[in-house]
């Protein structure tokens, strides 16, 4: 009888945590959902912490680790944001590009505010891939999606300029040709 009653806890056990699962799941969606549908709608800090809940529940949705990354970002770039607010935007990019490798926005982002906190020589690979990237992809890229050769050159001055290499910051407009 002991043994019977004791079977039976586990089943109900084992159903609960399945159901939990699923209904996490299920509301876990529409908090995606509905987070998307604030952005369009233009209530951005409802969508953040939409956004912050979902991806609480699912930590590996790359898709919606970038929206989350960009709406934090925008967020830190007005003027009357807080320095935390900007490392917190700058952690939000790092793991958006670490999931979505070859959003090639994402990455320049990044770069971009590699450059602001003066991490010029991380700014400087996170550029080199975006580089390689692009001239992987230019001739199946259509003009739109092709990133401004001119303007990654200057990016990438910029950085070894900031690393000391000054030569190297002179001669970077050279490889434009690539793409």
């Amino acid at each position: 009888m002991l043994l019977l009653l004791l079977a039976a806890a586990v089943v109900a056990a084992g159903t609960v945590y399945v159901v939990h699962r699923i209904q996490v799941a299920r509301n876990a969606g529409l908090l995606a959902s509905l987070a998307r549908e604030k952005r369009e709608a233009g209530k951005n800090l409802e969508a953040l912490g939409l956004y912050a809940r979902y991806l609480s529940y699912n930590p590996r949705d790359a898709a919606a680790q970038a929206e989350f990354a960009e709406l934090v970002v925008d967020r830190a770039e007005r003027a009357e944001a807080t320095n935390d607010e900007r490392r917190f935007a700058y952690n939000a990019l790092e793991t958006a590009v670490r999931k979505n490798p070859d959003n090639g926005k994402l990455r320049r982002r990044l770069a971009e505010w590699m450059l602001r906190f003066g991490r010029f020589g991380d700014a400087l690979s996170e550029l080199n891939v975006l580089w390689e990237q692009a001239v992987a992809a230019a001739p199946q890229a259509d003009e739109a999606e092709r990133p401004d050769p001119a303007s990654l050159a200057l990016l990438r001055a910029y950085a070894l300029n900031g690393q000391g290499e000054y030569r190297a910051a002179a001669r970077s407009e050279e490889h434009t040709s690539e793409l």
